[in-house]
């Protein structure tokens, strides 16, 4: 057989064993130097303010510390403390400055469950709304706020206490100022 021939196919194999595994170095590699550099870092433990309404216009605040995890672009959010009869975790993803995810209740007996979906700042303040099942038959939905500093919270609870109609966009002056 002709050498030109041989080496065709050796550069042919090679080619396609390049194509193969350039995916798993590209992963494994190159991807977490990336990652790196582009996604903020919300690991740690946050004071968090849920304000809650459901159908029969109930209302009520529960303060909690969280622990947030972050293992690249994956969000877990656990309970440190909370005012609530149960415990929950939150799995999300995060995408620029938003994370989207669900959370379940982990206390056996209680099928608590829903989504959420939060807005980061610069300071990773995080600030969203969640909409879930809190009891049999009955949907809740609230303004979620996760701050690392404990003044940030009660202002937050402040200004919700003072005006009803708040919105997201009038709580989210705290988070800037």
């Amino acid at each position: 057989m002709d050498t030109s021939i041989w080496i065709s196919i050796i550069i042919g194999v090679l080619g396609i064993l390049f194509g193969l595994i350039s995916p798993y170095i590209y992963e494994r590699f190159i991807s977490p130097f990336i990652l790196k550099k582009t996604l903020m870092d919300l690991s740690g433990d946050y004071y968090s303010l849920a304000y809650t309404a459901d159908n029969k216009s109930n209302e009520t605040f529960t303060t909690e510390i969280l622990n947030i995890s972050q293992t690249g672009k994956k969000i877990m959010i656990s309970v440190i403390e909370t005012d609530l009869k149960y415990k929950y975790e939150f799995s999300g993803e995060l995408e620029g400055d938003y994370i989207v995810g669900k959370w379940k209740s982990i206390t056996e007996g209680i099928n608590y469950e829903g989504t959420a979906s939060f807005h980061v700042s610069k300071e990773t303040d995080i600030l969203g709304v969640w909409f879930g099942d809190t009891q049999m038959f009955k949907v809740g939905w609230g303004i979620w706020l996760m701050v690392r500093n404990k003044d940030k919270l009660e202002e937050f609870k402040g200004r919700i206490d003072k005006k009803y109609s708040t919105t997201i966009a009038d709580l989210n002056e705290i988070l800037i100022s």
